[in-house]
């Protein structure tokens, strides 16, 4: 018997910091060729549970070169900051899909954490 698995890769974001930016760039490839990003949609949401039906933060996302798979993704730090307005952290989940509005395709999903910032 053999086992295929179609599910994406697990892409854990540990630590986004509250109140903080949380900034980073991406660049999605596929066989080692750019993923192109051209007239696809690009979202990525934590929750509690994969379950969950509350959104616990959305990224903002910003495509910089859609034929070259290259985009930025951003916790917003208010949002972000939310989640722990009285904890010392809160873990979840999260995943990032691409596509067209009828037939999404999930690229990374895995753990989320977020811990407070010291200077605020």
């Amino acid at each position: 018997m053999a086992t295929v698995d179609i599910g994406p890769p697990k892409v854990d974001l540990l630590r986004i910091r509250a109140g903080d930016r949380n900034l980073f760039t991406m660049k999605l490839t596929q066989n080692d060729q750019p993923f192109d990003l051209t007239g696809l949609t690009i979202e990525a949401q934590a929750r509690s549970t994969p379950i969950d039906t509350v959104i616990a933060v959305t990224a903002v996302i910003t495509v910089i070169d859609a034929e070259q798979g290259h985009f930025e993704m951003r916790w917003p730090g208010n949002e972000v900051r939310a989640l722990v307005a009285d904890k010392v952290a809160w873990n979840g989940v999260w995943d990032l899909q691409v596509g067209n509005g009828s037939d999404p395709q999930t690229l990374m999903a895995g753990v989320f954490t977020v811990e407070p910032d010291v200077t605020r």
